[in-house]
């Protein structure tokens, strides 16, 4: 994997999915959604004794998680489907009015770099600044974090009139005391993504949680 922005377009007709795109491309509701709780004891257990931020570190486990699986860097192009090498998160940081900007970052295969970029990115994020810089770029992926809430299930606003394609991926407030755990939601578009890639999803991000780093 690496953090180039080369891409392929294919036909859905060269697709083993063609049906399935045709079919639920046409739904006015072309989403699902998913809420599973992943085991982040390890990834916290770390991050304190290194005391080091769990978001950045949860970020570089979702963002691995997401490229592992091919389905989740396909994106609806008119009635083509571009399938990204790899794609970078633009996730959502509060500002001190409370309001909300999306933080749009580069992804790398080195860990630490990564991480820097997180926080540039959040550096950059201003009160004055646009809601969504990343207008146009469709090799991002949507995170959002909901610390307060140990939520079950979750709704994302997407952009049904022009194919919106991109995932989005939320997760909440950790609980438990020997084992922790974490709810996290992936909406992903059903012309592209199956339950099984979503689950290939939730195996990959188990494994990054409980990587060596």
């Amino acid at each position: 994997m690496s953090s180039d922005t080369s891409s392929r377009r294919f036909s859905p007709k060269d697709a083993n999915r063609v049906a399935h795109f045709n079919h639920f491309r046409g739904y006015a509701l072309p989403y699902t959604n998913i809420t599973c709780r992943v085991d982040v004891t390890i990834l916290i257990d770390r991050c304190k004794a290194r005391t080091e931020a769990i978001f950045p570190a949860m970020l570089v486990a979702v963002t691995r998680a997401v490229n592992a699986v091919e389905q989740l860097r396909q994106r609806i192009d008119g009635d083509e489907i571009v399938e990204h090498s790899v794609v970078h998160p633009a996730y959502t940081t509060l500002l001190t009015d409370d309001t909300i900007r999306f933080c749009p970052t580069q992804y790398s295969d080195e860990r630490s770099q990564f991480i820097e970029n997180i926080a540039n990115s959040k550096r950059h994020a201003s009160n004055d600044g646009p809601l969504e810089p990343h207008v146009g770029r469709y090799d991002l992926f949507f995170v959002s974090v909901l610390p307060w809430l140990d939520f079950t299930q979750m709704q994302h606003p997407a952009q049904t009139q022009n194919g919106d394609s991109v995932p989005r991926i939320a997760w909440g407030k950790f609980s438990g005391d020997t084992t922790r755990t974490m709810p996290v939601s992936l909406q992903v578009h059903h012309a592209l993504v199956d339950g099984l890639h979503m689950a290939r999803f939730f195996e990959a991000l188990q494994e990054e949680l409980n990587r060596d780093w």
